[in-house]
């Protein structure tokens, strides 16, 4: 009995917290197999984006009635801020060690953006080297977290009853979970684009075996695709997003006028999200001489939105797939509290997020977390 229970083992839990949305699920090993020990999609309330207070409020009564109702062991969790609420800026710095790179780092922070180090936590990811005239540098993503908005975060998942362990980025956490496939080093050469369609935002990863090999975000996500909606029928916000949510958990059957109305609204920003993908395919190829990617991947709630496959492979002319994030996962735990039909591409980063305690250095671009806080809190 000792022996089996010590070959299984809970990851912490992973929390992807976006600006309409909380999702936790957490991963369990049994020697090589991976489980979902459990799983919960909350929507939240929508908010002042001022209203500090009852934002924090709203995610922490959400995350308390998930870890009541749901089959959640433990209180680690891992969790990343939407990225909207962070800074993220690309930079060109000397090749260097890593103890180097991170005062570096904070010196770019400052000089360059402005950043007050004592307001903000940082983090980066280093991409690859590049070439620049008769010098080599290396290309890092760097990420910016003000103290009070990752505070708030953090702390309502603390009210909630959880002991977070990192924080870190949409992006980090989803090439995670599409990197763990590409350990070997015979994969270290092979090349795929990912595209994680958010509320607000969309990551642009390219990875190349099991590291990052490129990041942006583009101002295009869900969001924008329900005031599309709303515009094109003249219909209000709420119906617009109550319209696309019903008709992407595949609860809704519409006709075919509504169904090209819908097209014909949201068309015109898939074009342009496919035509940001293919030039940052340009940017990657140029500056890194890297490979054309194999396929490009669709992850995220809104990867289901019509024609948006189509329209992502013919303008990049690559094989585009909506993302399958928990193949060769066991997901027939009896109490998930998640829709498992489909392809289940929305749980791309909370699974990266749960897989923290496997990652690798360079999947990472985690903020620091206070675990004094944490603490101060238990004791009170």
């Amino acid at each position: 009995m000792a022996k089996r229970l010590l070959k299984t083992a809970s990851h912490p839990i992973g929390i992807e917290v976006g600006e309409d949305c909380v999702r936790l699920l957490q991963l369990r090993r049994n020697k090589r197999m991976l489980s979902v020990a459990a799983a919960c999609q909350v929507w939240l309330p929508r908010l002042d984006a001022d209203d500090r207070d009852g934002r924090r409020k709203a995610l922490t009564d959400a995350v308390h009635r998930t870890l009541v109702t749901g089959d959640f062991t433990g209180r680690a969790c891992v969790t990343c801020m939407p990225t909207a609420n962070l800074s993220i800026h690309s930079i060109r710095v000397p090749v260097m060690p890593d103890d180097e790179l991170t005062k570096a780092i904070r010196f770019e922070a400052t000089e360059r953006f402005g950043v007050d180090l004592e307001s903000a936590e940082i983090g980066f990811i280093r991409l690859g080297s590049i070439r620049q005239g008769d010098e080599t540098r290396h290309e890092v993503i760097l990420v910016v977290a003000q103290h009070d908005t990752a505070s708030d975060h953090l702390d309502a998942l603390i009210d909630a009853g959880l002991r977070p362990k990192a924080l870190d980025t949409t992006f980090g956490a989803c090439a995670r979970c599409f990197n763990r496939g590409y350990r070997r080093q015979t994969d270290q050469n092979k090349v795929r684009m990912v595209l994680n369609i958010g509320h607000e935002s969309t990551d642009v990863l390219i990875l190349r075996g099991s590291r990052v090999g490129f990041y942006r975000g583009v101002d295009i996500g869900g969001k924008h695709l329900d005031e599309a909606v709303a515009g094109h029928l003249g219909i209000g916000f709420e119906e617009a997003v109550n319209l696309r949510r019903r008709r992407l958990a595949g609860a809704t059957q519409t006709d075919a006028s509504v169904d090209r109305a819908l097209l014909e609204a949201t068309r015109p920003l898939m074009v342009e999200l496919a035509h940001e993908a293919a030039l940052c395919q340009r940017y990657y190829a140029v500056t890194f001489r890297g490979s054309v990617p194999e396929f490009v991947l669709l992850s995220g709630w809104n990867a289901a939105e019509g024609q948006l496959r189509e329209v992502i492979g013919n303008e990049l002319r690559l094989e585009t797939r909506v993302a399958r994030p928990l193949d060769n996962v066991d997901i027939s735990a009896p109490l998930l509290q998640v829709n498992r039909r489909g392809n289940m591409a929305e749980w791309a980063t909370a699974a990266g997020l749960s897989l923290w305690g496997e990652r690798r250095v360079s999947d990472s671009a985690e903020l620091p977390t206070s675990t004094q806080e944490t603490d101060r809190k238990e004791a009170a």
